[in-house]
């Protein structure tokens, strides 16, 4: 089981990561993603705000991907029994 959750863990991190990082690679184009949601979602006051929005959205990501291998944080992250 314990194998498991660091199998786990690892792809997590490493998801989170990738992910992340494609995100980097055009931001203009994710902030637009993110006010077309805003715009969908009914948060028009967030309109404006996607390309602040995207940049914290990329760092929280990164933040979750880089704690998974943490084991400090491996419990906020996902506990797993």
């Amino acid at each position: 089981m314990e194998t498991l959750k660091k199998i786990l863990l690892i792809g997590l991190g490493v998801t989170f990561i990738l992910s992340a990082i494609l995100k980097t690679i055009s931001v203009y184009s994710f902030s637009q993603t993110v006010n077309s949601f805003c715009s969908l979602l009914g948060m028009d006051v967030l309109y404006g705000y996607g390309f602040p929005l995207a940049i914290v959205i990329i760092a929280f990501e990164l933040l979750i991907g880089v704690c998974a291998f943490i084991r400090r944080f491996q419990r906020i992250i996902g506990y797993i029994r």
